[in-house]
């Protein structure tokens, strides 16, 4: 479309539209404008300038009021940055701070335990204990050491009485250390309270001073009570008591009291039974009267005999008739012929005379008591046992006493060495034949018997040894005690100890054979026939086998969860194996297995864990001195040497079968040698264990020492004695067998004679050797005698020799001659009768002539010495070998031990899986058959 075709606009008239200036208030016209200026266009317009300047304003001061909020934010941002850092600094300040502290804290701990750990181990390398082994108080140090031992010959022990029930062992043994006896040579055996509301305390000591403190300390006072001393001999453990020999001087003579018998007639047999069931041990005038059917003897024949009557016997001599009348209520009474010709009195003045005129001590005889049943009894006491022992025999000789109408009296007098034993029922009935043959073994029973006492409703039997000859009760104690002893089982479980358990019952009824547990050292122990105690060993150690294998669960606190996680787990596992110990934190259980020995290393740590203070057990790179590996549950002894706890335990366990004391560290290439302190030991090993090593020490210890210990000469005797020079002997009883021996020899007893001489005495051939060397010694003037080999002297005269014997014998060449032909001979042969006897011509021969006996000494020293370092440095280097070895033979023992109870264990638990399929296969079975009869069946047609 072009332009000239477009519409046009219309034109507009003047004020018909708005002038846009004046609108926005600048139009420079005015009235002239075109435009139509329109007031309230222009307020309008005012208006809505002033409301987008409002707006203005208000959007710069928003804008302003965020900028300075962000001013604001951003200072608060800075200072907050500022004090983080601030507190930042701080926090690093108070970390190194605390960090500080905790080191020192912990460097001040490392010193603590430092020093608890070497004060502990100076008192436990200080400590010592005193055991009774084998009737001996022994003393031993660390490593086993022993220091001091008091023999039993030279014990006594001490039982003190009227001790109040507070009194301590501390108190006790103060009374005997406050008077200057030497703690070591001084133990307290027991303390026991008695009936009346006191104690009882039994110390064995030296005899020298217990026997004279004892004496000084009688009757004292302590804490208002008056103490009681008494002193016997010292025992073996387990031994029999002395019994106190109570009278022993006092011989008791016993018979029949005069009597007289009646016969009583009755009307009749029921008359005659009535009469017996009434009287019969009824008493009349002090006398239990008996009353019997009157029969006749056997093979006689009575006149006028009458058998409806009652024979009245145990009648005082004295009796009236009208007494007998009024006690039987029979009229015809009839009193049988008696011989009654002497009185008691007489009787016993005949007696006193006839026992005096044997030249006897006099004896005070006791009034004569007259019991119910009628026997007489007279003590006699005399002034020793020997002189009662002597009239006892002259008695027992006679037979009769016809002065006191005793046709055959009766003699008691008391051994005078009584002891007793007490065992269980049990134990004597499994060895019943062996108490049987010794005491049928016994030749002579007056010096020594052995009496039992079978108490089978108080479940014992009483052992009693008795005699008058005091070598023969000895020697026949000790074999009582060392039957009694029994036979020892390697291994102990308190299950086992108890009398009766089910095992230890029906291990007596299958064997015959009785088990008894030691509790005080822990030990089992058969008794028996020998061959029934070899089969009952094996029985034991598979019941101490199945028993190891059983678990043992103990609940355990927070404190003894957290240190078994840390160190007591992996301790138990590396001493009785891995399997052996499982640890259940969310219950607070721990589980064991493995018996005595696992029972007492987790009583161990339990403990360990319940001490507040426990020291530190960081090896600090160590290596066990015996495995030369690294250490598992580490055990640190007082040198500071750590070991593994398995090979440590092995190492002392290897020491039962070797000779090598004290127990020493070996650390160092066994440089170290420091003993390892009792109570680290007792820690480490069972309580038979250490007894075990507490005994095998002595005895070691006593075998090396030959010349100052000896054991007593009488077999089966355990006691040892001191020797002395045989200069100053001594004659020493056992406290045992009371067998004597000589000190200075180690021969019996010889008193009167020198050791020299009893050795001479006792042996011919050296009678003959020192003959010979005193012949020698007297210059030719003695010589023996050719024909009888007596000794002759010549003093003076010529060369012809009478001998007692009737020989004649030539001085000179000693021929023996006739009376006729000796002089010829002399004056032939000797060229005379006087001619001297060629001397003998001495050699002075000195071999050791010219040598430098200082210098040999120097060089004997010197090979001493190195003989002496040579020697220990080879005894160290085969103990450690020793130890070694064992530790790995032990370690091959466990882990085949270990493999043969997973083998077991495995079996056991496939024997349980397949018996559970095939019980489960009977259920579903035996389900099926339930089903099929109570539904019946199905029959399916096609």
């Amino acid at each position: 479309m072009s332009p000239s075709l477009a519409p046009r606009k219309p034109h507009l008239k003047r004020g018909e539209a708005p002038c846009y200036a004046w609108r926005a208030g600048s139009c420079t016209k005015g009235t002239k404008c075109f435009f139509a200026h329109d007031p309230e266009v222009q307020a309008a317009e005012r208006r809505r300038q002033e409301a987008a300047a409002r707006r203005a304003r208000a959007q710069q001061e928003k804008c302003e009021r965020r900028a300075a909020e962000a001013a604001r934010m951003a200072r608060l941002a800075d200072e907050a940055r500022e004090q983080a850092h601030r507190e930042r600094l701080a926090q690093e300040e108070a970390a190194r701070q605390a960090e500080q502290r905790r080191s020192e804290q912990a460097r001040l701990r490392e010193e603590q335990e430092k020093e608890l750990f070497t004060t502990t181990a100076k008192e436990e390398a200080a400590r010592t204990i005193q055991q009774v082994i084998l009737g001996s108080i022994v003393t031993c140090a660390a490593g086993f050491d022993v220091r001091a031992i008091v023999t039993g010959f030279d014990s006594c022990t001490v039982v003190i009485r009227n001790l109040p029930l507070d009194a301590r062992e501390d108190e006790i043994r103060g009374l005997f250390t406050q008077q200057g006896i030497d703690p070591d040579r001084l133990l307290l055996t027991s303390v026991k309270r008695t009936q009346d509301g006191k104690q009882e305390a039994t110390i064995v000591t030296d005899a020298e001073h217990g026997e004279v403190l004892a004496i000084g300390l009688d009757t004292i006072e302590f804490r208002n009570e008056r103490l009681a001393f008494e002193v016997g001999v010292c025992n073996v453990a387990g031994g029999m008591g002395a019994g106190y020999a109570r009278d022993t001087d006092i011989l008791t003579i016993s018979w029949r009291a005069p009597s007289v018998r009646y016969i009583g007639a009755c009307d009749s047999m029921d008359i005659v039974h009535a009469k017996v069931w009434e009287l019969n041990g009824r008493v009349l005038h002090g006398r239990k009267v008996k009353v019997e059917i009157n029969t006749p003897p056997p093979s006689r024949f009575i006149r006028n005999f009458n058998p409806v009557s009652i024979k009245i016997s145990n009648l005082p001599p004295d009796i009236s008739l009208a007494d007998l009348h009024d006690f039987t209520g029979l009229t015809n009474l009839q009193c049988l012929r008696n011989n009654l010709t002497w009185t008691l009195e007489n009787g016993l003045r005949l007696l006193r005379e006839d026992i005096e005129k044997y030249n006897l001590s006099a004896f005070t005889c006791s009034v004569p008591s007259v019991n119910l049943d009628g026997i007489v009894s007279v003590r006699a006491q005399f002034r020793s046992h020997e002189d009662a022992k002597d009239a006892y025999d002259y008695l027992e000789e006679a037979k009769s006493l016809y002065y006191l109408n005793a046709v055959a009296p009766w003699f008691r007098l008391p051994a005078p060495h009584t002891y007793t034993l007490t065992i269980p029922y049990l134990q004597y009935e499994s060895q019943r034949r062996i108490w049987h043959d010794l005491k049928t073994s016994i030749e002579d029973k007056k010096a020594c018997d052995i009496v039992i006492q079978e108490q089978e409703g108080r479940g014992s039997a009483r052992i009693r040894v008795l005699g008058s000859l005091k070598p023969a009760v000895g020697a026949l104690k000790v074999r009582v005690e060392s039957l009694a002893g029994g036979e020892k089982v390697d291994g102990w479980n308190p299950a086992l100890a108890k009398a009766d358990s089910a095992f230890v019952r029906s291990l007596f009824a299958d064997t015959g054979t009785f088990l008894r547990g030691d509790w005080t050292r822990k030990q089992l122990k058969l008794y028996g026939e020998p061959k029934a105690v070899e089969a009952a060993r094996e029985e034991v150690k598979r019941e101490l086998d199945r028993l190891s294998s059983l678990e043992r669960t103990i609940h355990l606190t927070r404190q003894s969860v957290g240190f078994f996680i840390r160190q007591g787990l992996s301790e138990l596992q590396a001493i009785l194996g891995d399997e052996c110990a499982a640890l259940d934190p969310t219950r607070c259980t721990i589980t064991v297995s493995g018996g005595e020995e696992a029972r007492h290393h987790l009583d161990r740590l339990l403990t360990q864990s319940r001490t507040s203070a426990l020291p530190s057990l960081s090896v600090n790179g160590q290596t066990c001195p015996i495995c030369m590996d690294d250490i598992t549950a580490p055990v640190r002894i007082g040198c500071g040497h750590s070991y593994c706890a398995a090979c440590l335990r092995h190492y002392l366990l290897s020491a039962l079968d070797s000779d090598t004391f004290p127990l020493v560290c070996i650390g160092d290439e066994s440089r170290c040698e420091v003993p390892i302190a009792l109570p680290a030991i007792q820690r480490l090993l069972p309580p038979a264990s250490f007894n075990r090593l507490l005994e095998v020490a002595f005895t070691n210890y006593v075998s090396k020492h030959p010349q100052e210990l000896v054991y007593c000469k009488t077999p089966d005797c355990t006691q040892i004695y001191r020797t002395t020079q045989a200069t100053s002997p001594s004659v020493l009883q056992c406290p045992s067998c009371f067998s004597t021996v000589c000190s200075g020899c180690n021969e019996d007893s010889h008193e009167g004679m020198s050791c020299a001489e009893s050795r001479l005495h006792k042996d011919p051939e050296a009678q003959d050797r020192a003959a010979e060397e005193w012949i020698r010694s007297q210059g030719n003037r003695i010589k023996r005698c050719p024909q009888c080999n007596i000794h002759i002297e010549k003093t003076e005269g010529c060369n012809h020799m009478t001998c007692r014997c009737g020989a004649h014998v030539c001085w000179i060449c000693l021929g023996v001659f006739t009376r006729e032909d000796i002089y010829d001979h002399m004056q032939n042969a000797h060229g005379g009768i006087y001619t001297a006897d060629p001397a003998t011509p001495e050699v002075d021969y000195n071999p050791f002539h010219g040598v430098d006996y200082a210098e040999q000494e120097a060089a004997l020293r010197q090979a001493q010495a190195a003989r002496v370092h040579q020697g220990r440095a080879r005894e160290a280097r085969e103990r450690e070998a020793r130890a070694r070895a064992f530790v790995l033979e032990m370690r091959r023992q466990e882990d085949a031990e270990r493999l043969g109870r997973d083998l077991r264990r495995a079996a056991y638990e496939e024997a349980t899986r397949r018996r559970l399929e095939e019980d489960r296969r009977r259920m579903e079975e035996a389900q099926r058959q339930q089903e099929t009869r109570d539904g019946g069946g199905w029959c399916v047609l096609m």
